[in-house]
C-alpha cells in the first residue's frame, strides 16, 4: 500500500436505511479514502446458528465504490451473538479459575474453544467469501483490538501446564530454572502448579503472560490464513492493536500480518484545552 488512507469506521447497520446516501455523500466531501465495516455486528450476519444474513452491506460497498472509497471488512470474531453463548456456555472466558465472564460486553469468551473456533471459523469464511470480489474491498481486519482479558479457563491452564512441561522436560528442572525453593514453592509433580489467580512469582507471571500473548498471537495468525484462501493479490489483512492489552505483543502479533495498525487513545478537544484539575 503506496499511500496513505484517511477515513473512519462506519457501521451502517447501526442507522436507518435512509441515511446511507447522505453518510457517504459527506464521507466523499470530506476526502475520505477508506471506511472500515462489518467487524462488531456477527449477530447481524449469523442472527441465529446456521442461518445467515450476507446481503445487507452490499449497498454500503456498492455506495462506496461509486465515490472511490475504499473498503476494508472486518471479521466479526470479538463481539460473538448471544445464541453461541447460550448454546456453548462452557466458551465463557473466566477471569478467576473458575469465575465466568458475564455476557453482555465483548471479547467475553475462550477463543481457543473448539466450539468457538468452529462457529468463528464458519462466520469468518461466509463473510469474505460473499464480498472477496467486490472491488471496494481493499483489504481485512481480522477480529478487533485483541488480548483484552487474561483468561483462566481450564483447557488454556492445562495447555499451560503443557508448555511448561515441554520446555523444562521435568519438575526438577523447573524448580531449579524458577528458583522456587524461594516461599516453598518447589514441585514434586506437575499437579503441584498452582493456578495463577493468587500467583506473585515473577517467574511464574512472566511465563503466563508470554503463554497468553501466544494464544491472542495465534488466533490472529489463524483468521489471517482463513481469511487469505479468499482474499485478492491486491488486497491486505490486518488488525487493529490496542496498546493498553494485557495479552498482545505487538511485534509477534503482526508478523504473519500485511500491514501494523493501531489504535492510539489520547485525549481530544476540550480534554487538552481544559485538562482536569489536579
Amino acid at each position: 500500500m503506496s499511500r496513505v488512507l484517511f477515513g473512519a469506521a462506519y457501521y451502517p447497520e447501526y442507522h436507518p436505511a435512509e441515511f446511507l446516501k447522505t453518510d457517504l455523500d459527506l464521507m466523499a466531501q470530506a476526502s475520505f479514502s477508506v471506511i472500515r465495516v462489518g467487524e462488531s455486528v456477527w449477530s447481524t450476519w449469523e442472527p441465529d446458528n446456521g442461518h445467515f444474513s450476507l446481503d445487507w452491506l452490499q449497498p454500503t460497498l456498492d455506495g462506496a465504490h461509486e465515490r472511490g472509497i475504499g473498503v476494508i471488512l472486518g471479521t466479526p470474531t470479538y463481539a460473538a451473538p448471544p445464541w453461541l453463548v447460550r448454546l456453548y456456555p462452557e466458551i465463557a472466558g473466566e477471569a478467576a479459575t473458575g469465575q465466568r465472564m458475564s455476557w453482555g460486553a465483548r471479547q467475553e469468551m475462550d477463543f481457543t474453544h473448539p466450539a468457538f473456533r468452529f462457529h468463528a471459523e464458519r462466520i469468518i469464511r461466509k463473510v469474505v467469501e460473499r464480498y472477496a470480489d467486490h472491488p471496494a474491498v481493499i483489504g481485512y481486519q481480522v477480529d478487533n483490538e485483541p488480548g483484552l482479558h487474561l483468561l483462566h479457563n481450564h483447557g488454556i491452564f492445562q495447555r499451560f501446564v503443557n508448555r511448561l512441561r515441554e520446555q523444562y522436560g521435568d519438575v526438577q528442572t523447573l524448580n531449579e530454572e524458577w528458583g522456587l525453593v524461594y516461599w516453598s514453592h518447589r514441585l514434586s509433580d506437575w499437579a503441584d502448579l498452582w493456578r495463577p489467580d493468587g500467583n506473585v512469582q515473577p517467574q511464574y507471571e512472566q511465563a503466563w503472560r508470554r503463554f497468553q500473548i501466544d494464544q491472542v498471537t495465534e488466533f490472529i495468525a489463524w483468521q489471517a490464513d482463513i481469511v487469505r484462501e479468499y482474499a485478492r493479490i491486491d488486497q491486505f489483512v490486518t488488525t487493529c492493536i490496542a496498546y493498553d492489552r494485557p495479552a498482545v505483543a505487538d511485534d509477534d502479533l503482526t508478523r504473519r500480518l500485511d500491514v501494523a495498525t493501531g489504535n492510539p487513545y489520547y485525549a481530544m478537544q476540550d480534554r487538552l484545552a481544559l485538562p482536569a484539575s489536579a
